[in-house]
């Protein structure tokens, strides 16, 4: 019975600490609120870009199919800290920021301008 209730106990313990790790990692990810500018009437109401950064990286999803497209992100003094040209991108994944801070992150493609803020902390 001892035996039983320790193998009980151990159980109950582990899977209270793995699921502790989970809920820890998916704090670690946060959206970037992308806001957009474009020259001609577009009725979409949602953006064709996702971005989040998970830790320091910075992750961008394409969901409609785009070209040359220019990913810039910037330092709060708007100095360009990184900047890169993509032809035809579906998944994005920039390196880790070095610095802690406030950064901006741009997206141009065609006559569009999406842009948000996020923090590297």
């Amino acid at each position: 019975m001892k035996k039983l209730l320790f193998l009980f106990l151990f159980l109950f313990s582990l899977s209270f600490f793995t699921t502790q790790n989970v809920v820890a990692k998916v704090a670690t990810v946060k959206q970037i609120v992308l806001k957009g500018k474009t020259q001609k009437d577009d009725p979409r109401s949602l953006l064709p870009v996702q971005a989040w950064v998970d830790g320091a990286v910075v992750h961008i999803s394409f969901l409609t199919a785009l070209e040359n497209v220019v990913v810039s992100i910037k330092d709060e003094s708007g100095k360009v800290v990184e900047e890169k040209t993509y032809a035809s991108p579906q998944t994005i994944e920039l390196p880790a920021m070095e610095v802690h801070g406030s950064y901006t992150l741009e997206v141009r493609y065609a006559d569009t301008l999406l842009y948000g803020a996020f923090e590297i902390e």
